[in-house]
């Protein structure tokens, strides 16, 4: 059965509200509140509706256009530095995001 928000939210004895906008990293949650949901949601292995447990988008919700943006800045040396941090980082967003279904331009 699929945890729900709703289950992380009686556990904690916190609101649905305060649960999903931790999930969304809303600026007005507290961080150790944050600390606490994703911490529990991972535990549980809660995923996002339309997310399947492999990580797989599962087509529900399919109309709506998921965007973000990572802004990163590095010089030339790390640019051909492949071992470098900023490398693996960019290659775990890539794979995140082709697990999700998502494309990354």
């Amino acid at each position: 059965m699929a945890v729900k928000q709703k289950d992380i939210a009686r556990q904690l004895d916190l609101s649905i509200g305060t649960v999903s906008r931790s999930l969304r990293g809303h600026p007005d949650i507290h961080p150790e509140t944050r600390k606490r949901v994703i911490s529990l949601a991972s535990e549980l292995g809660y995923r996002p509706l339309g997310y399947s447990s492999n990580g797989r988008h599962d087509g529900a919700d399919s109309e709506k256009l998921i965007t973000f943006g990572v802004g990163v800045c590095w010089s030339q040396e790390t640019v051909q530095n492949t071992s470098s941090a900023a490398y693996y980082m960019l290659a775990g967003i890539s794979e995140a995001t082709a697990r999700m279904g998502i494309s990354m331009d």
